[in-house]
């Protein structure tokens, strides 16, 4: 009896004490992508005591390339949890053309806004 006492002990001891190993990974690596903006607008304004109604529209669109850095940490098999940062450096411009009009006062109308107006 004093021996399957032991084995059992033994047995026990060795389960509680054996465990499943998983380890995490880490992974670093750099992206690159190229990408296609555009916007369009429109702007009505309304000519107050004269009735000249006038509408201005733009469009503007830029493509561009751009890379990332990225690290992230896995935590465990596939099915884990993953948790990483990715970093963009640098800037992009949607478009680099500039419009602009001149607002003056005409048939005895003044402006709300009168002057050279750019965007």
């Amino acid at each position: 009896m004093k021996k399957i006492k032991n084995i059992l002990i033994g047995l026990v001891a060795a389960i509680s004490l054996t465990s499943v190993a998983q380890a995490g990974s880490f992974g670093l690596g750099v992206s690159g992508a190229i990408a296609s903006v555009s916007a369009d607008g429109t702007e009505t304004t309304v000519g107050g005591n004269t009735g000249d109604n006038s509408v201005q529209s733009a469009t503007a669109g830029n493509s561009f390339a751009f890379g990332s850095v990225f690290a992230e940490y896995n935590f465990g098999d596939s099915e884990r949890f993953t948790l990483g940062v990715d970093f963009i450096p640098g800037e992009a411009d949607i478009n680099s053309k500039t419009l602009s009009r001149t607002d003056a006062a005409t048939h005895g109308y003044t402006p709300v806004q009168s002057g050279t107006v750019k965007a």
